[in-house]
């Protein structure tokens, strides 16, 4: 089971059609299971908002051309589900003219719809260099579970390896205080965030 899917009720919610597999016997199982209200997605899906700002990477690959000249690279942004669909997006920053391999993007999406279960999904972030005449080369990928974050209107930042040698990504993200674990105190109002 996903506890990314509870909600912030106090309520208990179930889980239906659970099946265990066994040796000899599959066994179905019900259950339910209460946050206390604690933690979890807002019922109200107005409220699963996610801000991203993508930062900068560091340590790209410069792979342009074979005539030299600097990657121009972009970072695409999507919110996918446990079995990898995309509920979200994509989004993409500006191309970087000629930016090499340690680019500044200070972009900046909110994603206001397609979050039912926030807590279950992942942010992915590709970044690809901007070809002209020929597909975009891929320069690394990451991604960020989005049931680690808190539920706070302050920015959570972020710095991941896009899985190609020294490569990184640094962004930050925010539930701008409307899901997450972790509820904020009293007296914060749900969708603003705190930055900057």
């Amino acid at each position: 089971i996903d506890l990314g899917q509870l909600s912030d009720s106090a309520d208990f919610q179930p889980y239906d059609d659970v099946w265990i597999d066994g040796w000899v016997w599959k066994t179905y199982l019900s259950f339910e299971v209460s946050t206390n209200g604690g933690w979890g997605h807002s019922e109200d899906a107005a409220s699963n908002q996610l801000r991203v700002v993508i930062k900068n990477a560091t340590g790209l690959k410069d792979k342009d051309n074979f005539f030299g000249g600097k990657s121009d690279p972009y970072v695409q942004v999507t919110v996918t589900n446990a079995s990898g669909t995309v509920v979200a997006g994509p989004m993409t920053t500006d191309v970087q003219q000629d930016a090499g391999g340690n680019p500044e993007f200070n972009h900046e999406f909110i994603f206001e719809e397609g979050l039912q279960h926030p807590g279950a999904s992942r942010l992915k972030l590709e970044v690809y260099d901007k070809d002209r005449g020929s597909r975009d080369d891929k320069l690394g990928e990451a991604t960020l579970h989005l049931g680690t974050l808190r539920n706070t209107p302050d920015e959570q930042e972020f710095d991941l390896s896009l899985g190609v040698r020294e490569a990184r990504i640094f962004f930050a993200v925010c539930t701008m205080g409307g899901w997450g674990h972790t509820k904020p105190k009293t007296g914060v109002a749900a969708g603003s965030c705190l930055c900057c």
